[in-house]
C-alpha cells in the first residue's frame, strides 16, 4: 500500500481514504446495476406480455376477415351485366363510407370491440344498419 500511495505521490491515509471511496462507490454502483437491471426485466415482461396481447388480437382478426369473406363469397350472387355499373356506383359510396368510419376510428374514435360491444348490445343498431 505505501509502494502504491508513493507511486501517486499522495500520503498513504490519502490512498486509502481513496481505495475505501472507490469501494462505496463500487458498491453504489452495483446497487443502481442491480435496480436498473430488475427495472428492465419488468421492462421487457411487460413489452413480452403486450406482444402476446397483440399477437392475439391480430390473430382474432384475420380469423374474423377470413370468416367474413368466405360468408361473403358463399352467399353473394355474382351481379348481372346490366346492374354492374349502378352496383359498382353504390359500392363507391359504401367503400368510402367505410373509410370514413375506419379513420376516424384509427384517429381515436371507439375501437373495433367497442362498436361490436354496442351492437350485441342494441345501442348502435341504427349505425349498424346505415354502414
Amino acid at each position: 500500500m505505501t509502494e502504491a500511495a508513493k507511486r501517486r505521490g499522495i500520503t498513504l491515509a490519502a490512498w486509502q481514504r481513496d481505495a475505501f471511496r472507490a469501494y462505496l462507490d463500487d458498491e453504489a454502483r452495483g446497487e443502481q446495476m442491480d435496480r436498473l437491471e430488475a427495472r428492465l426485466v419488468a421492462t421487457l415482461n411487460r413489452v413480452g406480455r403486450d406482444t402476446r396481447l397483440a399477437r392475439n388480437d391480430t390473430q382474432m382478426v384475420i380469423a374474423m376477415l377470413d370468416t367474413f369473406v368466405r360468408l361473403f363469397l358463399l352467399h353473394t350472387p355474382p351481379i348481372p351485366r346490366e346492374a354492374v355499373r349502378a352496383s359498382a356506383a353504390a359500392a363507391d359510396e359504401r367503400h368510402e363510407k367505410y373509410v370514413r368510419n375506419f379513420i376516424a376510428t384509427l384517429q381515436g374514435d371507439t375501437g373495433l370491440i367497442e362498436r361490436l360491444a354496442a351492437v350485441f348490445e342494441g345501442h348502435d343498431q341504427d349505425e349498424a344498419t346505415d354502414e
